[in-house]
């Protein structure tokens, strides 16, 4: 049903309507100026995200795992989900820049020793957000690489028109690190974790194959996504809360039955993450 005012929303929480999930990172790995990282490759709560899977085929993903934040019960279909609140601690000493997404499926195992085509297997189709609008891809390093190229993705975007796009790999890096750069030809750093759509497109049904112009090392996976909501913290150990029916006029992100919430982030300089922590909050009616 959802809210159609603050006072439904406050009702809800009187009610009971509402689940706090803690979340904690212990670390993760090192993270270069304006290179993003995959965060569910830390340890931590919740645990660590393998991306296990056959290569080369698109494999869904659905909450209710421990590799996603827990979101609380499964509702019936007159009752939709929200995220009221999100809070992030950290001891780090530089801003991090964070983004909860909702990890819609990948595709595992991409060589990057070869140039060869690279076709993805698509049996399996979107979970969530169906029609692609508003998912964005993001390219994982899953084994370490060594060098940077370019590559050519071909996607199926959210009106089902096939499309193609090149973008920067930046190979050389560490496990958990986003490698598409959205700079053509590569430039040093990017500051999207999202790989580039066509002029016109609003997001991605599925991807089709990917082509690497040289070998950039190690293995690779394509997650798609789609973006929550955005967290920059403050000063180290002052915790930082955005309270969504607050901050942006009660607009609060719904949480569709099945996600499967995680983070990615940033910093402002380049750092080894130190543990960082938080809660999150969802309320339904």
């Amino acid at each position: 049903m959802g809210f159609r005012s603050i006072v439904e929303v406050t009702n809800a929480i009187d009610n009971g309507q509402i689940h706090t999930q803690q979340w904690f990172k212990s670390g993760g790995s090192f993270i270069s100026l304006l290179r993003w990282n995959d965060f569910s490759v830390a340890a931590g709560t919740p645990t660590y995200q393998p991306y296990a899977a056959e290569p080369l085929v698109f494999t869904p993903q659905t909450g209710g795992t421990n590799k996603f934040i827990y979101t609380g019960p499964t509702l019936p279909n007159t009752q939709q989900k929200y995220l009221f609140s999100w809070q992030f601690y950290t001891t780090a000493t530089s801003i991090l820049s964070m983004v909860l997404v909702d990890v819609l499926g990948f595709y595992a195992a991409i060589d990057a020793e070869t140039t060869d085509v690279q076709t993805f297997t698509n049996t399996a189709t979107l979970p969530r957000y169906t029609s692609g609008e508003g998912v964005k891809m993001l390219l994982v390093q899953t084994a370490p690489g060594t060098s940077n190229a370019t590559a050519t993705v071909n996607y199926t975007n959210n009106d089902a028109v096939a499309q193609s796009v090149q973008m920067g790999v930046q190979g050389a890096g560490t496990i958990g690190q986003m490698v598409l750069n959205s700079y053509f030809p590569p430039n040093t750093n990017s500051l999207s974790p999202f790989g580039p759509l066509n002029s016109g497109d609003k997001g991605i049904r599925s991807v089709e194959s990917i082509q690497l112009n040289a070998p950039v090392g190690g293995l690779l996976t394509l997650v798609l996504v789609k973006p929550i909501l955005n967290m920059q913290t403050g000063a180290s150990a002052v915790p930082t809360e955005k309270t969504l029916i607050n901050q942006f006029g009660g607009n609060m992100p719904e949480i569709l039955p099945g996600a499967a919430l995680t983070m990615i982030g940033t910093s402002n300089v380049s750092i080894t993450p130190l543990p960082n922590l938080g809660q999150f909050n969802f309320v339904w009616g």
